[in-house]
């Protein structure tokens, strides 16, 4: 899961570098629901595994989030 907004740089940025890689994610935008943005407000991106553990968050370099994805 992809957590984020809309208008959010840093959200896309993310969105970009997983599909590059070819992560498969799924974008669900926290303003959509009243419980995601009290949790994320602004702390998005914030990627999450499948459990809902936590991979990554805010600004990550590609290479970081290689390492956090297992990939490198």
């Amino acid at each position: 899961m992809l957590y984020g907004r809309s208008g959010c740089h840093l959200c896309e940025v993310l969105a970009d570098e997983l599909a590059r890689l070819g992560v498969p994610f799924v974008d669900v935008d926290v303003d959509s629901d009243a419980a995601l943005r009290a949790r994320y407000g602004a702390r998005v991106p914030v990627l999450a595994a499948a459990d809902g553990r936590e991979l990554a968050a805010g600004r990550i370099e590609p290479a970081g989030l290689r390492a956090r994805l297992g990939l490198e």
